[in-house]
């Protein structure tokens, strides 16, 4: 009976688990190579999501490197649907994200796409600066209801390096 038990314990652990993070959301690209003083865009992506109605995250980041620009809607979420969408840099460092359909009346999305474009712009430093996620959560649309769920979430790197190539001379050069 005691093995039994735990059998069925583990079943419902492991289909539990499974559907709760079988979810992913990541930024793309997960690395990324700029000059200080340049613009650059990081995609939000999920997959694998089931009734996806919403998503909230933080998003922090070294505010000495990098500086948060805007954020504009992918082409997932709002598939047949009115959205709303909220980017802030509160405190500096921390990007408050909050994205949704609006009414239960439209049900949640399933599959795979793009959430959002992040925007940002590197600062005049060189440096390292990851952005990672926290307080994060998916609300996956069930009987009218949000299951709120983690499922796995990946940051990305930008790398702030001086550019030394030296330049290519003129074309048609004589050197004498």
């Amino acid at each position: 009976m005691k093995k039994e038990l735990f059998i069925l314990f583990f079943l419902i652990n492991f289909f539990f688990f499974n559907l709760a993070l079988g979810q992913s959301i990541s930024l793309s690209p997960a690395s990324l190579e700029k000059n200080p003083n340049n613009t650059f865009s990081l995609t939000l992506n999920v997959s694998s999501v089931t009734n996806l109605f919403g998503v909230a995250f933080d998003l922090n980041f070294n505010s000495s490197l990098i500086d948060f620009l805007n954020a504009t809607e992918g082409n997932f979420l709002n598939q047949g649907c009115q959205t709303s969408l909220m980017a802030a840099e509160n405190p500096p460092g921390k990007l408050i994200f909050g994205y949704t359909r609006l009414g239960s009346s439209c049900g949640g999305v399933s599959g795979s796409g793009t959430l959002a474009i992040l925007n940002f712009q590197t600062l005049n430093q060189t440096g390292t600066a990851s952005l990672t996620f926290s307080n994060n959560k998916l609300c996956l649309l069930q009987n009218q209801d949000c299951n709120f769920v983690l499922g796995n979430w990946t940051g990305a790197n930008i790398n702030i390096i001086l550019d030394n190539t030296p330049p290519s001379p003129p074309k048609n050069l004589v050197v004498r």
